[in-house]
């Protein structure tokens, strides 16, 4: 690990019956979708899930953990195919066309995990000890550990409309539940007590992952081993360098204005 952070991230957000929405969507929003490896299917479908609920009582939790950085200690050969396309009059164009305009030159290591559930009336025209109801109904549902008497009487009034999505990078796991809160009670807070429990334990399971992949001590890792990084849930963010600054890459190029000239 060339630099560790150890920097660890816990955010709890409430609204009631607001738009802001912002304070309630993962780390993922307005990122470029090239710089992570969190799949798209998780972080894409808990922010959709968001945002699709903008006048809601809602409280969501969400951890962000990074450990530090791995910065590649030279840049990555390229390839005979690489090479050959890029040695040409027109091989820049040509170049980028296949093989884009960066590489990567650093994996930040850490993790994300989120949990959010709102709730809102399902009549259009609410009473008022309805709409007064539901951010007492959003807490209970979100942080009770146990049944209670005033939760089978909400759940039996059959009057609230419930939406609950959880996302975790490690585990690359993500879920949305939406409906009446009489029809999903069980399934939401099943998944509820899941991915609260991965937002608490954020931190200790991206360690136990890094140990996992021998990355507790100083050490050069090889190329295999960076690119099965990709896959092991901790690689949240790749930093990348353009291809112009690429030595092999200037070499060839060289060469050809060189020619020019």
């Amino acid at each position: 690990m060339s630099q560790r952070g150890g920097n660890y991230g816990l955010q709890s957000k409430t609204t009631y019956l607001s738009s802001n929405i912002l304070n309630h969507l993962s780390g993922s929003f307005g990122r470029a979708a090239e710089t992570t490896f969190i799949p798209d299917s998780v972080i894409v479908g808990y922010d959709a899930a968001v945002l699709q609920n903008p006048t809601r009582s809602r409280i969501s939790e969400t951890a962000s953990y990074r450990e530090g950085t791995l910065y590649c200690s030279s840049s990555p050969q390229l390839s005979y195919a690489a090479k050959f396309v890029l040695d040409h009059a027109d091989g820049e164009q040509q170049f980028r066309d296949i093989y884009g305009d960066f590489y990567v030159a650093a994996f930040v290591i850490g993790g994300m995990s989120g949990a959010s559930l709102s709730t809102s009336s399902l009549s259009p025209h609410p009473s008022p000890m309805a709409i007064s109801s539901l951010p007492s109904t959003t807490r209970l549902l979100y942080w009770s550990r146990n049944w209670s008497t005033l939760m089978y009487r909400i759940i039996s009034r059959g009057e609230i409309d419930v939406a609950f999505s959880g996302f975790d990078s490690l585990t690359s796991d993500g879920h949305n539940v939406v409906g009446t809160l009489h029809s999903t009670v069980t399934e939401i807070m099943a998944h509820r007590n899941k991915f609260l429990s991965l937002v608490e334990t954020l931190r200790e399971r991206v360690l136990h992952r890094m140990r996992e992949c021998e990355l507790d001590t100083d050490r050069e890792l090889t190329w295999r081993e960076c690119q099965d990084l990709t896959t092991s849930g901790l690689v949240v963010e790749v930093l990348l360098m353009p291809y112009d600054w690429h030595p092999e890459y200037q070499e060839i190029r060289k060469r050809w204005t060189t020619a020019d000239e």
